[in-house]
């Protein structure tokens, strides 16, 4: 198994462990009419999941969206929105 195979089955297990032990715990058939419950289980879920560092793990820092320049934002975020939306740019 090469590094980026370790690192990929770490993440994987990493994840596993937190869905067992906190996500499904908090799994909730209320949540289906009360979307209010569903988002604060979300919200603190992702609280949890970032303090574990496992919050957007596929996704770089220079990619987040703290590390977008507002404004000036570079052509990457423009296509995104625009795929996610379907807005021409």
């Amino acid at each position: 198994m090469n590094v980026t195979s370790a690192r990929v089955a770490a993440l994987c297990e990493q994840v596993r462990h937190f869905i067992e032990t906190e996500a499904i715990p908090r799994e909730n058939p209320a949540h289906i009419h009360d979307p209010a419950a569903l988002d604060r289980t979300l919200t603190e879920l992702r609280a949890i999941a970032k303090a574990a560092g496992q919050y957007l793990p596929q996704m770089p820092v220079q990619h987040a969206a703290s590390a977008c320049p507002g404004p000036s934002e570079p052509p990457f975020w423009k296509k995104q929105v625009a795929a996610i939306w379907g807005q021409a740019q």
